[in-house]
């Protein structure tokens, strides 16, 4: 089929095809059953695509979240509960990968 297609293009600059040679193109049209068995496994994997979609955005909302909660809940504290330094009190800056 791809070599039919390439007959009928010409080819100075720019590929381009002739669209009276197109109208004339034989295209192979699969049996009625065929057809209806390609549209049966494109509709089961729509609606498969559907569903597995709103359970990937359940979870991720439900994850997100559980993130929240956790972040809020490391990061929520009374006064005098934590004790407050500076960087350079807890930790020594090195430029070692170590």
């Amino acid at each position: 089929m791809q070599s039919v297609i390439q007959s009928l293009s010409t080819f100075t600059g720019i590929p381009a095809l002739n669209a009276s040679s197109l109208k004339k193109l034989q295209i192979p049209i699969p049996p009625l059953e065929v057809q209806k068995e390609i549209v049966r496994i494109l509709d089961t994997f729509t609606e498969l695509t559907a569903e597995l979609t709103a359970e990937l955005t359940a979870e991720l909302t439900a994850r997100k979240k559980q993130y929240n909660y956790y972040r809020d809940q490391l990061l929520t504290f009374e006064e005098g509960e934590v004790e407050w330094k500076t960087l350079g009190e807890v930790a020594e800056y090195s430029k070692s990968t170590y």
